[in-house]
């Protein structure tokens, strides 16, 4: 995506993670972003949309089947990212964006 080099504060802009900032996390570390995790995305942005309403006091119903699977998926997409940076780490690719620009 032609990312700028990161700030020293990019960890601490934001108190939780989008789909845009969880593709400039793993552009920062290194870790491309398979399409298994890709179909994630629209439902990261819903479920990071659910939670600030109702964090802000909005009265919103919860479907506890959609919180589910939303967990689910939110444990499918740290093993991935977790697996990922192990693999960059071990085969001394780690930080390996610095090569890209």
């Amino acid at each position: 995506k032609g990312k700028e080099k990161l700030s020293t504060d990019f960890l601490s802009k934001q108190s939780t993670i989008d789909w845009e900032y969880f593709e400039e996390l793993m552009w920062a570390v290194g870790v491309s972003i398979d399409k298994e995790v890709e179909i994630y995305g629209k439902s990261l942005d819903e479920l990071i949309k659910d939670r600030n309403g109702i964090a802000h006091g909005e009265d919103r119903p919860i479907d506890f089947e959609i919180w589910k699977e939303r967990s689910r998926m939110i444990r499918h997409m740290m093993k991935y990212v977790s697996d990922r940076i192990r693999l960059a780490a071990a085969e001394g690719m780690f930080l390996a964006s610095n090569q890209r620009r």
